[in-house]
Parts: structure tokens; sequence; C-alpha cells
């Protein structure tokens, strides 16, 4: 009684209880939040996570790429997913006769990793999909059909791909052989191909309840058909289409090549004064403080971003000595007694001195690129497993659970077993302030040593001081003050050519101080440096022409690759994007 006595008489207290009731009814109609995420999606324009089932590789953009699902007769179920495209990646792959087009250049497949460029590919997809929509562009039937079938404005326009397609029906490659004449008609290949389909789907159909291997390479047929277009003709196209939007509305200034060229053909030659940080390192005592090293991390973030997401493993590998039943039976006995010899990182290392064992670590990312262990396939499923494993994915029902620190995953082969230990797991976006620490007190006991050489050098210093007095006065007060000579240095060079260290700010200074005077004291990335410019010319090695042609092939928005390759680095910066592929691969 007290109790509502107190909330009768209490406004704010009746209000606050008023408030937890209502989000607690709430939440119990709605426990997954959905509605405000809704809300929030539709003001922020951010896509909401695609809630994916256990058949989905992943999202973005509002796309799904899936898995190959199968009937009991083992007929492909959704055409067109993730591992068809796999598949097909890795039939150009092996065999590089055969011309694989990426917005309109033919790709090289000698350093492509397929599961990656499969996961790019999709993105590009999915992405072009998205803006195209949103500037109102589509890519029509009529361009579709034109492209795979000649239906339209005839058999010149087919697609490359296709000509090589439908030469068994007698369509003949003009390209290979411009005396082809006896071409058949869009009409004719349009007959052609729909005889060859239905062909096909009465073999398929022929006896539903009997599967042979000429139905089920009939619907593989049928299906690698429906691929291609869609690779090609549409997403293809479709991505060719939008690029040509960029080329069309982009150009390079004259004005721009010309000054470009005047950059290109710029040189210099001069001295400069160079004392490295170390210099100072016996006379100068600084350590920054906890405070400037949350600070410098703080303020400096995106120098830390976590760009290698790891797992981090101990391994101990057992191997038989001999290949009878006895030494196997050994190898199994010494390994389950190792694995319940421990349970922490630190445990197992101490405990694996009393075995005969092979000890090493290895770093895995969600999807392995390279060979874990030079002892085992890196294309197994016991490869696979463990990496979904290390991921937290139950590998009997792909649903997540906790994995943690000191966790153990038992590899097994005949005549070899190995334990592999979770050490550490490196998942977070930046990297922590503990593994950069060094870094960071280096980079701040380097600016304070710049920041004392530079107050040295300026107490010595006048304003007619030349560089070689001016390295006569500094002698006394530095053990490894170089004086060195500039010769030819190119304004595009990114350093001096004694110097080990790239710092192109310092080549722009060279260039934009005057001549005849000591510059300021300049502090780069490795020490201080004075500056003198004596000559400076424009040698005309580079025509006009010539720079114009190197500023298009870098162009993102003329290169097609470069193109492609900016779309997947947006696309990956994508809050919305979900990559499941650990979960299956």
């Amino acid at each position: 009684m007290a109790i509502l006595h107190t909330l009768r008489t209490n406004r704010i207290l009746k209000i606050f209880t008023f408030i937890v009731v209502g989000i607690g009814m709430y939440l119990f109609v709605d426990p997954k939040f959905d509605v405000p995420l809704g809300i929030y999606s539709s003001l922020t324009g951010q896509e909401r996570s695609s809630g994916l089932n256990d058949t989905e590789v992943g999202a973005i953009y509002g796309q799904k790429a899936e898995r190959e699902i199968r009937d009991g007769r083992g007929l492909t179920i959704n055409p067109w997913n993730f591992d068809q495209r796999i598949n097909l990646l890795n039939f150009y792959k092996s065999n590089p006769q055969q011309p694989f087009f990426s917005f309109g250049t033919v790709l090289n497949f000698r350093d492509i990793i397929i599961s990656d460029f499969a996961w790019d590919d999709f993105l590009t997809r999915s992405y072009v999909d998205y803006e195209m929509d949103k500037m109102g562009f589509a890519f029509s039937n009529i361009e579709q059909i034109d492209l795979y079938k000649g239906s339209i404005t005839g058999t010149d326009n087919i697609h490359p791909l296709f000509r090589s397609w439908w030469a068994p029906l007698g369509l003949c490659n003009r390209q290979a052989d411009p005396l082809c004449l006896d071409t058949i008609s869009s009409i004719q290949l349009e007959e052609s191909i729909n005889n060859w389909r239905e062909d096909l789907e009465f073999t398929l159909n022929d006896d539903p309840n009997i599967v042979t291997p000429e139905q089920i390479n009939a619907q593989n047929l049928l299906s690698q058909d429906d691929l291609y277009k869609k690779m090609y003709i549409e997403d293809e196209s479709k991505a060719q289409k939008y690029f040509s939007i960029y080329q069309i509305g982009h150009f390079i200034p004259d004005d721009l090549v010309i000054n470009e060229n005047m950059n290109e053909n710029k040189s210099a030659s001069g001295k400069y004064i160079y004392i490295p940080f170390r210099d100072i390192s016996g006379q100068f005592n600084f350590s920054p403080s906890d405070e400037d090293i949350l600070d410098y991390y703080n303020n400096n973030s995106s120098k830390f971003i976590n760009n290698n997401k790891t797992r981090e493993l101990d391994y101990y590998m057992f191997t038989s000595e001999n290949d009878d039943d006895e030494s196997v039976d050994s190898l199994f006995n010494n390994v389950r007694d190792f694995k319940n010899s421990a349970n922490t990182v630190d445990g197992f290392k101490e405990q694996s001195k009393n075995y005969e064992v092979k000890i090493g670590s290895v770093s895995l990312n969600s999807i392995m690129q390279n060979k874990i262990i030079s002892d085992i396939d890196n294309n197994s499923q016991e490869v696979r497993d463990l990496v979904r494993w290390a991921y937290g994915v139950n590998v009997d029902d792909n649903k997540i659970e906790d994995v943690t620190v000191g966790d153990i995953y038992h590899f097994q082969m005949y005549d070899i077993q190995i334990i592999f230990c979770l050490k550490e797991i490196n998942e977070d976006d930046y990297q922590s302030i503990e593994s950069v620490r060094t870094e960071i007190i280096k980079e701040l006991t380097n600016q304070a040593r710049g920041l004392e050489i530079q107050k040295r050098i300026n107490q010595k210093m006048t304003n007619n001081s030349s560089i070689d007095s001016l390295y006569e006065l500094l002698k006394a007060d530095f053990n490894n003050l170089q004086l060195e000579n500039v010769e030819n240095l190119k304004f595009t060079d990114n350093k001096f050519k004694t110097q080990k260290v790239n710092d192109p700010e310092l080549i722009g200074t060279f260039f934009g101080i005057s001549l005849g005077l000591a510059s300021k004291p300049y502090i780069g990335k490795e020490g201080v440096y004075v500056l003198f410019k004596n000559n400076q010319e424009n040698n005309s090695t580079r025509s006009i022409e010539q720079t114009r042609r190197n500023l298009e092939s870098n162009s993102v928005y003329l290169n097609p690759l470069a193109f492609r390759d900016q779309i997947i680095t947006h696309a990956k910066e994508n809050e919305s994007i979900e990559d499941r592929r650990s979960f299956f691969y």
C-alpha cells in the first residue's frame, strides 16, 4: 500500500514507471526492435541487417548471395548463386583459352583467388544494380536479346562469348573469319536456340521418376545457359553501361594535362643537411605519458584500423613412426593424453615438453588464401571445418557458438594428428592501444626529437646563412650530421636518392623553396633537413600527349578495372554488408 501511495503522490516517479512499463510492453510485442530500426533506416538511409538464413553467404544493398541448394534429384534449385559463380570462375581459370570479361576487359586468372573474386563480383553487381536504380537507368530486354541472340540489330552485335557459344548451331565468328558469309540470320539462330532448349528439356522430363546421367547433364546445360546470360549479358553489360555513364561525364582538362606535364619535366639540384632523430637519443630524454599516448591514439585512429582480423592458433603435430596398426594406436593414445593434459594456452605449451611433437603457430583469416601448414591440404574439408570452428561456427549446423582462447580443435588424418589451440582472437575494428603502444611511443619520441633538433638549428642560423657555413657550425652539436648533394632530382621522385624512406612532402618542399637560400629546418619522417636549391629546370622529356595518356590510364573513371576496384572498396566500407563466407567455405 505504501508503494501505491508513493506512486499516486510522486509525479516524477509516476512518469518514470509508465515509461519503464511501456518499454517492457513494447519489447514484449516487438522483441527484435524492428519498428524503431525501420524508422532509423528510413531516416539515415542505412540498410538494415538482412537477417540471413543458413543457406545465404552474404548480403549488401538489399541483395543476397545464396548457396547452391539441390533437390532430391540432385538438381539445382537456385540458379546464379554463389557456388555456381565460383564453379564458373574455376572453369575459366582452368581454361585460359576462354576469355573472361569484367567491365569489358579480359581478365587474367593466373593471380586471381577465385573465392575472393566471386565475392567481389557479387559486391560489384549489387552496387551497380543499387546505383543504377537510384539514377533511373535500366538494362532493357531489347539490349539483352540483342547481345544474347542478335535478334534486334543483327548478329554483329552478339557478345563475343556467345559468338563462340552458338557456333555449333551455325553462327560463325566474323572476327576470327572475316570471309564468313553464310552466318545464319538472327531469326534462324533464335529458332535453333529454341529447338536446342526444347530437346534438352524433353530429355530432362522424359521420365521424371528416373534420374539418368543424360537428364542431369541436360539440366546442367540449361542452367549453364541461364548462368551465362545472367553473368555476361545482364550483369556484365549492365556494369559496362554504368561505367560508360561515368566515362561520358569525365574528361581531363587541357590545363591539368599541361600542369602535370610541367611537373613531370621539372628537375632541380642543390644540397641538403640531414640530421637523423637518433642523433640526440643520448642527449635528449623524452618519455610520453599515458595521456599523451591515448591522445595520439584517439586523434589518429585512421592509422590503427584493423585490416587483418585473424584468429591466432598454436598447433601440436603428432605423427606415427610406422604405418602398422600398433603405431597408429600409440599415436591416438598420445594425442588423447595430450588433449586431456591442459586447458589453457600456456598449459598446452608446458605439457608439450613431455611429448615428441612438432610445435608451431598459424594465423587464420575467415577465407583462407594460403596453406595453413605445409603438411596438410588447404582445400580439404577438414581445413575448412578448422577455420569455421576458429570463427565460432558449429560445423554440424552452421550455428554460431562461443569460442574462447584456450579452446582446442582435433585435426585428424590417418598418420598425422594435430591439436590446434586458439591463442588469440583479433576481431576489433581498430588495433588495441596496447598492440600499437610501441609504435605510438616511437612516433611521439621522434616528434619531440625533431622539435629539439629544429630548435638547436634555429639557434645557429641567421638570415644570410649559407648551407656550407651552417654545416660547419652544426658539426659540434651533431655526431651524425650529413651534407648531401642533390643532382637531377625529379618533381615526381618520392625521396632523395641517398635516403631510404619515401617522403614526397619533403621533395615538394625542396622544389618550393627560393633559389640560393638555405631553408628553415624541415622535420621529415626520419630526421630534420635544411634544404638548399641552386638550380631548377624544365626538361621536355615527355610530350603533352604522353602525359595525357598516362593520366587517362591512371584515372579511375577511364580505367575499367580501377573503376571496379573503387566500387569494391566503397562497397566493403558500407555498414550494411554481411559476409558469412566463413560459415561455409
